[in-house]
């Protein structure tokens, strides 16, 4: 694989939900299962989450948030950024976040 990058996946973007990342190509390697702390929000149908430092903002205690970790190339990006409407205009409801995720 060239230019790894990793990505933390926790709603729709993980195995058997509605846009599997796994489904997508160059098709991703599963590193295994982790959690960031944050807090969810219910946004209908799919979550929406908050890292830690954010939660305080919103009266919500951050707590483990367990999701899925994979390795990808750069390719993949661009698919992931217009699954969440980063691309090809930022809608304002998503953001790229760097963090670090916990083994599970």
């Amino acid at each position: 694989m060239k230019d790894v990058n990793y990505v933390f996946v926790y709603g729709t973007l993980r195995r058997h939900q509605v846009n599997d990342i796994q489904l997508h190509k160059p098709t991703p390697t599963w590193i295994g299962i982790a959690s960031v702390m944050g807090c969810l929000f219910n946004m209908g149908w799919y979550p929406s989450l908050l890292l830690q430092e954010q939660c305080p903002q919103l009266n919500v205690r951050a707590r483990p948030i367990k999701g899925e970790v994979y390795a990808y190339e750069k390719e993949l990006e661009i698919q992931l950024d217009h699954i969440e409407s980063i691309l090809p205009t930022p809608n304002g409801e998503y953001m790229k976040k760097y963090s670090v995720a916990t083994k599970w």
